[in-house]
């Protein structure tokens, strides 16, 4: 595909559509063209983070949504993706209160609220983390991710019927969700026993 050398939304448009392909090598190469052609690109500084996260490599991904919120404070997808690095190296608080400046700047993003019930939910706030995966299931009733995470929450709590229509839930929306497969089977098991 033919790129104009100096447009960086070019760029970043490749980046993104490589890195759906699973082509995240080719993908961080356009998202650093980007930011040389415009070091002050909010959103190639956060995709290039995203791709990092992917690969693992945090501590790059975690300084790329910093410079990313840096560059544009007002960019709620990189306070949630911050959130999502520090919750991976298991920085709970912190990552909390990335989330909540998400939410806070994009109250409707369902993502933001199950991400942060997640991080509850690994503190074992369980109604907490409840209230925010139905939040993210009121915002976006088909987000298999949010009932998935609803019903462990709620399976955590005892109320295993309740999990386990979550987890059909989850199943419906997202028939190839291995986790939901198996979050179902397990709740099922525990039930009969």
């Amino acid at each position: 595909m033919a790129v104009r050398p100096q447009s960086n939304a070019a760029h970043l448009q490749l980046g993104t559509g490589l890195r759906a392909q699973g082509k995240l090598d080719e993908a961080i190469v356009y998202y650093r063209k980007a930011i040389e052609l415009d070091p002050k690109f909010a959103y190639a500084h956060n995709n290039l983070g995203y791709a990092l996260e992917v690969q693992g490599k945090l501590d790059e991904a975690i300084a790329c949504y910093r410079k990313a919120i840096e560059l544009d404070p007002n960019l709620a997808n990189a306070y949630n993706n911050l959130g999502n690095a520090l919750q991976d190296q298991k920085k709970l608080d912190e990552a909390m209160i990335w989330y909540k400046k998400a939410i806070e700047l994009d109250p409707k993003s369902a993502g933001a609220q199950t991400n942060l019930g997640v991080a509850l939910w690994r503190q074992r706030k369980l109604d907490e983390a409840i209230a925010c995966h139905r939040r993210a299931i009121e915002l976006d009733p088909k987000f298999a991710f949010a009932h998935n995470n609803l019903g462990t929450a709620l399976g955590d709590q005892g109320k295993l019927d309740e999990a386990i229509a979550c987890y059909r839930r989850a199943i419906e929306l997202d028939p190839k969700s291995a986790n939901a497969h198996s979050n179902l089977g397990n709740a099922l098991k525990t039930q009969s026993v």
